[in-house]
């Protein structure tokens, strides 16, 4: 999957300070699944791009709060349904 978020304001004083850059994000997952869907193993790996972003800036420039996709990792999803 695919995200792009724009230029986002993230403060009413509307300070320049306070603006997130646009960023894209690419995700995949690949799965294998039982035939009776009782069990799925999936590989996945998020943030294939590395891209950097945040999801708010505070009116001192300096609190900021990064996600924890904003690092690329890859991982194994598991499931069983019984």
């Amino acid at each position: 999957d695919w995200t792009y978020q724009d230029d986002t304001q993230y403060a009413l004083s509307v300070s320049p300070n306070t603006i997130g850059p646009s960023y894209n994000v690419f995700n995949a997952m690949i799965a294998l699944s039982g035939e009776d869907s009782r069990w799925r193993v999936a590989l996945l790996a998020r943030n294939i791009g590395d891209e950097s972003y945040m999801t708010n800036i505070l009116d001192n420039g300096f609190q900021r709060g990064t996600p924890r996709d904003d690092r690329r990792y890859f991982g194994i999803n598991a499931r069983f349904n019984f």
